[in-house]
């Protein structure tokens, strides 16, 4: 992987969230009232795969700064979560999309057989964003279906 290829990667995972965070952060400053932020990592934040530093690097690093972010905003009443997805049908895995054959193959590694859907993130999303969830911070919610399950097992 050449450096630029790496360097492309971190700048487009991590500092676009460093920056949608300083920008809420700053606003939430002349706002009164509490505040939640939800990044995206990836299941990727903690199972890695050969081939992918770049990916798993930045998801890890998103993983790591909202952690430390939790920390610093709890006085101000600010919740920070990331959200970690699996196998979600988006363009992300648009070979899923577009060969079943394949698409089978990858769900079977899945224990609840099936890939997820947009759909599975946003409600975890609108439910980090609620009131129900005003009590949790520093976490991450894996929304993949158990694949992570089988990862840490060392199943392929």
């Amino acid at each position: 992987m050449s450096f630029s290829e790496f360097e492309n990667t971190i700048k487009t995972n991590l500092f676009s969230v460093f920056l949608c965070c300083k920008y809420f952060i700053e606003h939430r400053a002349t706002s009164p009232g509490s505040g939640r932020i939800i990044n995206i990592t990836s299941i990727h934040e903690d199972i890695v795969s050969a081939g992918k530093s770049d990916y798993c690097s930045s998801k890890f690093a998103i993983k790591g700064f909202s952690r430390v972010l939790a920390l610093e905003l709890a006085p101000k009443q600010i919740t920070v979560n990331c959200i970690a997805p699996g196998m979600i049908l988006t363009q992300m895995n648009q070979r899923a999309l577009d060969d079943i054959n394949y698409r089978s193959e990858q769900e079977k590694r899945i224990p609840l057989n099936f890939a997820g859907l947009p759909e599975d993130v946003a409600k975890t999303a609108v439910f980090f964003a609620s009131d129900d969830a005003r009590y949790i911070t520093g976490s991450t919610q894996i929304v993949d279906g158990g694949l992570i399950l089988n990862r840490v097992q060392g199943s392929k």
